[in-house]
């Protein structure tokens, strides 16, 4: 159901993104060190690791789509390239969104990069590699960081995660 539930969400994204050219180029640019985090993700057995940008989350389980990133909309969700995703995704901006919630409770192991451990996933990450500036969908946990992401699950999920 989550790979599924990321697979929407980034379809979604990629097509918001060829309409909306202003959208788009946002994207491409946004390179905020404030918002950079290395990452590791595990594929046919192999480990890969590398920084991403968040682009856009759920801070909260149920919420809809927002973030920090002025350019993208407000920090409600309610407008700009924000507002269009979750208007894609039938999301509402005041009330839950039980349905977008991550269903597999997975707590990642080992050590967290901030210090500590993770807590259960529980929100979506829309990133931005910042190797090759491709998209992705993470799902993350609820650590006091605000959710630090722990597993991809699209476009290829994590081996941990399946």
């Amino acid at each position: 159901m989550d790979i599924q539930t990321a697979d929407r969400i980034g379809t979604t994204v990629e097509a918001a993104l060829l309409y909306h050219p202003e959208a788009y180029k946002l994207f491409k640019e946004w390179n905020s060190a404030s918002v950079k985090v290395n990452v590791s993700v595990m594929v046919h057995g192999v480990t890969e690791s590398y920084p991403i940008y968040c682009i856009m989350t759920n801070e909260a389980p149920q919420y809809c789509f927002k973030g920090g990133v002025s350019q993208f909309g407000n920090n409600r969700g309610t407008s700009g390239f924000y507002k269009t995703i979750n208007d894609e995704l039938g999301l509402s901006t005041s009330g839950g969104n039980k349905n977008i919630m991550p269903r597999y409770k997975i707590k990642k192991t080992g050590p967290h990069p901030k210090g500590g451990t993770y807590s259960y996933v529980d929100r979506w990450r829309i990133v931005k590699r910042a190797d090759n500036g491709a998209m992705e969908i993470w799902v993350s946990d609820g650590s006091r960081w605000g959710g630090f992401p722990c597993y991809r699950l699209w476009p290829v999920p994590d081996d941990e995660y399946c």
